[in-house]
C-alpha cells in the first residue's frame, strides 16, 4: 500500500513538473535561447534533408539486412516526434517518449553524423526536461566525440555537437575543452554559432583560449547595433569573455555608446551579464554604467511582489555594482532595502545561502544595509553552516569579510565561531615590493620601527605596505590596474572598501601612482621624500 501511494506521489510530481514546464513552453521557453537554438538547427538540416534523402538511405541499406523495414522505421520516428509537439495528454506524452528513446537508441549507431544530430534536435524538442538522461543521448555523445577526433563534421556540426555537450552543464567540462582544439575556423562562424559556441563553453564552465575569446570581443566592437537589438546573443558573449577573462585589448566604447543612445529597453538579465563584464573587466563608461543602473532599478521596483526576478540574478547585479564601486542615490538603496528585506525567507533556505553572504556582503559594500536584519541574521544562526559544511572557500572567504565588515562598520557582536580564520595566500606586486623595499630604509633612520607586506582587512585581498611608527599607523597603496579601474587612477569597488575601511580603523593612507614607477633613478628619493612628508605632516 506504502509503496503504491510512493509510486503515485512519485508520478504526481513528474506531472507537476511536466504541467510547469508546458506551461513555461507557452511563455518563456519558447523565448529561451535553448528554443531557439534548437530551431535553428532544424532550419539547417530542413534546407539540407532534401539532398541528403538518397545518400542517408543508401547507408541504410548497407548496415541493415532488411532495409525498407529500416528506412520505414526510421522514417516514422520524425512524424512521431511532430505528433507529440502536439500532445497534450501527460500519460501518452511519458510513455511515447520511453518507447521513442528506446526507438532512436537502437538506430544511432547505424546513421550518419548529420543524421544522429538531427534526431537529437528533434528528441530535445519534444522531451527538454528528460532528454540528458534519455539512452539516445548517452549512447550519441560517444559517436559524436569520435566523429570529431577523426575530422569527419564540418564546422556547423562541431557547433552542434558542443552545444549538446553543454546541456550536462559542467559534468561535460572534459569533453567541451577537447573541443577547443578543434573549433579553428570560430571567426568564420555566423553570428548566431558564434554566440551558441559561447553559451556552451559557459554553460559547461570551460575557458577559451585566449584567441578565440578574442574573437568574441571583437564581436562586440563590431555587432554592437545588432547585439543590442538582439539581446539573448550580447548576454551570450558576455558570458564567455567573462569566465575566459577579457584581455587587455577589450574596449567597450562603441557598445557603450550605443547603449547610451538605445531606445530599445533592456531586460534585466541582459543589465546583470553586461554590468558583470564592465565589473570583471575593471572598465569604467560612467554614461552606459549609469543608465543601466538605472533601468535596472526601474525593472526591481515594478517587480515588487511578483518577485519574478530570479536571486541568481539579482546577486551579480548586486555584485557587479559594488564592485564598480558605485555610489547610489538614496533611493536607488531604499529600492534595493525594500526589495531584499521582501525576499529574505526565500535566501535563508539552505541552497541560497551562498548567494546570502555575497548579496548582503554586497549590499554593505554599497552603504544600503539594514543593521536590523543583519542582527536577526546572526541571532539565527544563518551563516554558521558556511564555516562548518561543505561551501566552496570563495563563499567562506566572503563571509569572514563581512563579518570584519560588521565588527568594524556596524560594531555588532558576532559569534566567536563565525570569527573563524581563513587562510588565502596573495602574491605582492613588483610595485609593492619595491615601496617596502624603498620604505625599510628609514628603519636605520630611525623615523619608522616597523615595515610590512601585508593585507590588513582579513580576506579583503588587496596587499599594501604598513609603516608603524611610535605615534601612528600608516599604510600605502599603489594605483595601478590591480587597484584601479583599467588605465586610470581611480578605485575600483573593493579598493573603495579597504580604503574606507582603514579609514574607520584610524590608519594614515597613502597613495602612490604607478606612474611614480617609470623614473627608476628618480624613484627612491621620490617615493622616500613622500613618505617622510606625510609622516611629518602628522607629527604637527
Amino acid at each position: 500500500m506504502l509503496k503504491s501511494i510512493l509510486s503515485m506521489h512519485g508520478k504526481c510530481k513528474l506531472i507537476l513538473r511536466v504541467i510547469a514546464f508546458r506551461n513555461l513552453s507557452e511563455t518563456k521557453y519558447q523565448e529561451s535561447f535553448q528554443c531557439r537554438i534548437i530551431d535553428y538547427f532544424e532550419s539547417i538540416w530542413n534546407a539540407q534533408k532534401f539532398n541528403q534523402q538518397f545518400e542517408v538511405s543508401s547507408q541504410i541499406k548497407e548496415k541493415f539486412c532488411d532495409a525498407s523495414a529500416t528506412i520505414e522505421k526510421y522514417e516514422s520516428l520524425d512524424k512521431y516526434l511532430k505528433q507529440l509537439l502536439n500532445t497534450r495528454d501527460l500519460n501518452i506524452n511519458e510513455n511515447s517518449i520511453d518507447y521513442l528513446d528506446m526507438q532512436c537508441s537502437s538506430l544511432v549507431h547505424f546513421l550518419r553524423h548529420s543524421e544522429v544530430l538531427s534526431l537529437l534536435n528533434a528528441f530535445l524538442k519534444v522531451a527538454p526536461y528528460r532528454f540528458k538522461m534519455t539512452d539516445s543521448y548517452n549512447k550519441s555523445m560517444p559517436i559524436l566525440l569520435e566523429a570529431v577526433g577523426n575530422e569527419l563534421l564540418n564546422n556547423h556540426q562541431l557547433v552542434q555537437v558542443l552545444f549538446f555537450l553543454s546541456l550536462n552543464k559542467d559534468k561535460s567540462a572534459s569533453s567541451v575543452s577537447y573541443l577547443k582544439s578543434h573549433l579553428t575556423n570560430l571567426k568564420d562562424l555566423p553570428l548566431i554559432e558564434k554566440c551558441i559556441v559561447a553559451q556552451a563553453f559557459y554553460k559547461s564552465s570551460v575557458k577559451l583560449e585566449q584567441y578565440q575569446s578574442k574573437i568574441f570581443e571583437q564581436v562586440l566592437e563590431k555587432e554592437y547595433n545588432h547585439l543590442i537589438a538582439d539581446q539573448i546573443l550580447l548576454v551570450s558573449l558576455c558570458k564567455a569573455i567573462r569566465i575566459s577573462g577579457a584581455s587587455d585589448e577589450l574596449n567597450l566604447k562603441k557598445l557603450s555608446q550605443a547603449i547610451i543612445h538605445s531606445k530599445i529597453p533592456f531586460t534585466f538579465t541582459t543589465i546583470v551579464h553586461v554590468l558583470g563584464l564592465y565589473a570583471e573587466a575593471l572598465i569604467l563608461e560612467p554614461k552606459a554604467i549609469n543608465r543601466l543602473v538605472k533601468d535596472s532599478i526601474e525593472i526591481i521596483k515594478q517587480d515588487g511582489i511578483k518577485c519574478s526576478i530570479r536571486l541568481k540574478d539579482l546577486d551579480r547585479f548586486l555584485w557587479s555594482i559594488s564592485h564598480l564601486g558605485l555610489t547610489l542615490t538614496l533611493n536607488q538603496k531604499s529600492v534595493l532595502q525594500m526589495y531584499f528585506e521582501q525576499r529574505i525567507n526565500e535566501y535563508k533556505i539552505k541552497v541560497n545561502l551562498g548567494i546570502l553572504v555575497n548579496s548582503v556582503l554586497c549590499l554593505h559594500m554599497l552603504q544600503c544595509w539594514n543593521k536590523k536584519v543583519i542582527k536577526n541574521l546572526l541571532e539565527e544562526n544563518i551563516f554558521m553552516p558556511v564555516f562548518y559544511e561543505k561551501y566552496h572557500w570563495k563563499i567562506r572567504s566572503r563571509l569572514q569579510l563581512l563579518i570584519s565588515l560588521i565588527i568594524i562598520e556596524m560594531k555588532l557582536v558576532v559569534p566567536h565561531n563565525l570569527k573563524k580564520q581563513i587562510k588565502i595566500s596573495s602574491n605582492p606586486s613588483k610595485y609593492i615590493n619595491a615601496v617596502a623595499e624603498i620604505a625599510s630604509s628609514l628603519v636605520e633612520q630611525g623615523m619608522i620601527r616597523n615595515v610590512v607586506i601585508e593585507c590588513p582587512i582579513r580576506t579583503l585581498q588587496i596587499p599594501g605596505v604598513t609603516l608603524i611608527t611610535d605615534k601612528n599607523i600608516y599604510h600605502i597603496d599603489v594605483l595601478d590596474n590591480l587597484t584601479c579601474f583599467r588605465n586610470t587612477n581611480i578605485p575600483h569597488g573593493l579598493m573603495k572598501l579597504k580604503i574606507r575601511l582603514l579609514s574607520r580603523l584610524k590608519y594614515r593612507q597613502i597613495a602612490i601612482s604607478n606612474r611614480m614607477f617609470k623614473d627608476s633613478e628618480a624613484l627612491h628619493t621620490a617615493i622616500e621624500l613622500l613618505i617622510i612628508n606625510s609622516i611629518s605632516e602628522n607629527k604637527t
